[in-house]
């Protein structure tokens, strides 16, 4: 459309025009209506595995906290036993291994009920406490742990700038436009991400290699809010996302020719929309015109053999609710069979160590 402007081939441009310095030499502009921001769009995260949601109710941090726990105790519990059998106090002699302290230590944690309880009152208090202790923190583990189950976790991508260029992925756009824009400013990563630059005029390969995270792709926001939404989401969940953080306002506005006479009337008329609050209203009608025509499409074309209530579920998603409870499946479960065939896996390798040995 620019083009046309440059060659003297247009009157008015209705698209997302956006306001340059550079284009005021061949074309006029009607008053600014709306404003847009250059954004990165990037490939959406594939979710975690499941088996790593038995790890998720707690943070890293906290499980190093829980296991120093564990082996100060342990060890606590076995030179208290010591001490008092040295000193010729009592306690029971299965304690006085460091082994088999740790193991009673960690089958409180694991709520095992212990055959073996301690003699001496000190000993019974260290115990009580510790029982509190391994209450508190299971229960706090236990409640976290379903709600991690059953949502799927998706991991943190690029947000930033700097992420972005310590990436080191090609920026994808349809001509040079953005490029001078990445050029002209003043953020050092933008400057190095231009370096990057590649013009690409067909925008359903520049997506695809958005989406196998080959690249990422700038564009204005609202143009990247309604691809996304009407092209790129299935059953609630989009396979690329917009990056948090933009950069560089653009003024959006009417393209006109050189000197128009209808520049007046229609900064009057603009103004008018703008005060009532149209812009944003209509772009988000718009926006829900279009996922209904898509909604129909679909349906018409009976795709995939979707019924009525497979879209409703779908919608659903798209709310985030569900009507039922969910059922933990083999899927939200292989973290438990993971752990399983660990513990085989040990439980072999220590049987062959001890079948060497004697």
């Amino acid at each position: 459309m620019v083009g046309l402007f440059m060659n003297g081939l247009a009157d008015i441009g209705i698209t997302n025009v956006f306001i340059t310095i550079d284009r005021m030499d061949f074309m006029d502009f009607s008053a600014p209506f709306d404003t847009d921001r250059s954004c990165f769009i990037t490939r959406v995260e594939p979710p975690l595995p499941r088996w790593l949601s038995l790890a998720l109710p707690y943070q890293m941090v906290t499980w190093m906290a829980l296991l120093g726990g564990l082996l100060t105790t342990s060890l606590f519990l076995y030179l208290l036993t010591r001490v008092l059998l040295d000193r010729n106090l009592g306690e029971l002699d299965t304690f006085k291994t460091l082994p088999y302290s740790g193991l009673y230590v960690l089958g409180m944690h694991f709520r095992v009920s212990q055959s073996h309880t301690p003699v001496r009152t000190s000993t019974q208090v260290f115990v009580l406490f510790l029982w509190l202790y391994v209450i508190i923190i299971t229960t706090g583990y236990s409640s976290n742990l379903t709600a991690f189950l059953t949502v799927t976790r998706e991991p943190t991508g690029m947000e930033t700038l700097r992420e972005l260029y310590i990436s080191k992925l090609p920026v994808l756009s349809n001509g040079n436009f953005f490029k001078s824009v990445m050029v002209n400013t003043k953020n050092f990563y933008v400057q190095e991400l231009a370096k990057n630059y590649r013009a690409e005029y067909d925008m359903d390969k520049t997506h695809s290699t958005v989406q196998q995270g080959k690249g990422v792709s700038i564009q204005g926001l609202a143009f990247q809010e309604y691809v996304i939404a009407t092209r790129y989401t299935t059953h609630g969940r989009p396979s690329i996302r917009i990056m948090k953080e933009c950069f560089s306002d653009h003024s959006i506005a009417l393209g006109l020719e050189k000197q128009s006479v209808l520049e007046r009337k229609f900064n009057m008329v603009l103004n008018w929309i703008v005060e009532a609050g149209l812009v944003r209203r209509w772009f988000l009608d718009s926006l829900n015109l279009a996922l209904e025509y898509a909604r129909q499409d679909k349906k018409a074309k009976g795709n995939n053999g979707n019924t009525e209530e497979e879209d409703d579920d779908d919608d659903m998603m798209v709310r985030g609710t569900t009507a039922r409870s969910i059922p933990l499946g083999i899927d939200h479960m292989q973290g438990i069979f993971f752990i399983l065939v660990l513990l085989y896996s040990l439980s072999i390798l220590v049987f062959l160590l001890e079948w060497l040995l004697a």
